[in-house]
């Protein structure tokens, strides 16, 4: 017997804003994640624009690969990043940036950022 799982759109929406969050903290675009843990591109763009939710399995990867817990995945945040404290204003108001912006433009601010910054 197969049954379907509605993920609610609030916990994808939720996923797809704290994954773009430790992307960018990381400096990790979706191609780099992807061929680190093996993932399609599409699959985990859909993940990204949270069309899709992962199973918990990829969240717990997800989670080892940016060196944090599954709940700082899929748990909605009080406050721009859980360890945002430590930061100082300016980064804190670039992640604020990021996480209001679409995911081409983040993108584009993301290889702007390597290349002033002299990263490949």
């Amino acid at each position: 017997m197969y049954i379907k799982v509605v993920i609610p759109m609030e916990h994808k929406a939720i996923f797809s804003a704290n994954l773009k969050m430790y992307m960018a903290l990381n400096g990790k675009s979706r191609k780099e994640v992807c061929e680190a843990l093996g993932y399609s591109y599409f699959t985990f763009s859909d993940w990204v624009n949270g069309k899709k939710m992962p199973r918990m399995d990829k969240v717990e990867q997800l989670a080892n690969y940016f060196g944090i817990l599954k709940s700082d995945l899929i748990e909605e945040k009080k406050e721009t990043a859980t360890h945002s404290s430590g930061l100082s204003k300016s980064k804190q108001q670039l992640l604020s940036l990021a996480e209001n912006c679409s995911e081409e433009e983040a993108e584009k601010l993301l290889q702007m950022m390597k290349i002033l910054l002299g990263k490949k």
